[in-house]
């Protein structure tokens, strides 16, 4: 239960705005937009975390170990913070998947698609990704750090490049090369997210459709990682979105580099590369399950207006509706 800040608080703050709360009460992978203060009487001026931290496991320990039990935390924080702690009570259905295979499994062993409901919320558990995140202590960008990422970044690019033309081309695919970028993303993601986030959610340039395919895979891992998904799952996320574009390689150049306006028969022709991705991957067999749905449907829309198939709602994949929004906020940007 909250209750309302004391009087003295940090400059620029305002009693009104801010709830003292049980540490307890806080949720692992939240991440608050104000700053957190101590709760503790004649301590709230003294900075806990800054503004815009996620709430990592190791943050709330090195609290508890300074006998700290109490925090100031923003009304809005706390607001979004109760609210998602109600929306997982009211589950009838654990939010995460127990049938999924995982990024072993042969992927032609099953072909029909056991998607959540529109909307089962989300649920962080004991095997989900988001405990395996490093808190950042340096106040700035680490320049070493920077420079790892970078040419990680473009050792990316170059794999997926690769991936794409031979998959194309001879109908091949080298799994293992596929998953080894998404494991990088992985290790990345831990260690530092913001600094892999500086280059996943960049506008996208040149080297299509690899770099867009890579920077898909990188903004979508960040996302389902928050969400609570598991380290099997995130690798199958990761595979689809590195291949989901390869079709656009059998569509017209001409019609690609169009600045035009798009007739409806140009438009179908561009719907179809999903198929002619998911056409690919048809006959290789060691293609993760979730990764084949995440490339034939993450033009799918939860309306039912995207396409190919004009999927709705729980017909789509759950990956494949993370992969469509950070697919969708590349194009934007």
């Amino acid at each position: 239960m909250a209750v309302a800040a004391a009087a003295t608080v940090a400059p620029g703050m305002s009693a009104d705005d801010y709830v003292c709360v049980a540490l307890s009460q806080l949720a692992i992978g939240s991440r608050l937009q104000s700053p957190v203060y101590d709760g503790r009487p004649g301590r709230q001026r003294q900075l806990l975390l800054s503004a815009g931290k996620q709430l990592a496991p190791s943050y709330l320990d090195n609290l508890k170990r300074r006998g700290i039990e109490t925090v100031l935390i923003h009304r809005n924080d706390w607001r979004c913070i109760s609210q998602a702690d109600k929306r997982r009570q009211n589950l009838k259905q654990p939010a995460r998947r127990t049938d999924r295979p995982s990024v072993t499994e042969k992927a032609g062993e099953t072909t029909k698609t056991n998607a959540k409901p529109s909307w089962a919320g989300w649920k962080v558990e004991a095997n989900s990704f988001i405990h395996q995140l490093q808190p950042i202590e340096l106040p700035h960008r680490d320049p070493g750090r920077m420079e790892a990422f970078q040419k990680s970044y473009e050792a990316g690019v170059k794999c997926a490049t690769s991936l794409i033309k031979i998959l194309v081309r001879e109908r091949e695919l080298n799994t293992d090369a596929a998953i080894r970028v998404s494991d990088q993303h992985l290790r990345e993601v831990a260690e530092d997210v913001d600094e892999f986030l500086h280059r996943g959610a960049a506008p996208v340039g040149s080297d299509y459709p690899s770099r867009h395919s890579l920077q898909t895979a990188m903004l979508a891992t960040s996302i389902a990682t928050i969400m609570g998904y598991s380290r099997d799952e995130l690798l199958e996320l990761g595979c689809g979105c590195l291949l989901h574009d390869a079709g656009m390689l059998l569509v017209s150049p001409e019609l690609l580099s169009s600045t035009g306006h798009l007739s409806a028969v140009d438009r179908l022709e561009i719907q179809k590369h999903p198929i002619y991705s998911a056409n690919m991957l048809h006959n290789l067999r060691d293609v993760p399950h979730a990764a084949r749905h995440i490339v034939y449907q993450m033009h799918e829309r939860m309306n039912g207006s995207g396409y190919p198939r004009g999927r709705s709602g729980p017909q789509i994949h759950p990956l494949a509706r993370v992969a469509a929004v950070a697919d969708t906020y590349l194009a934007l940007i």
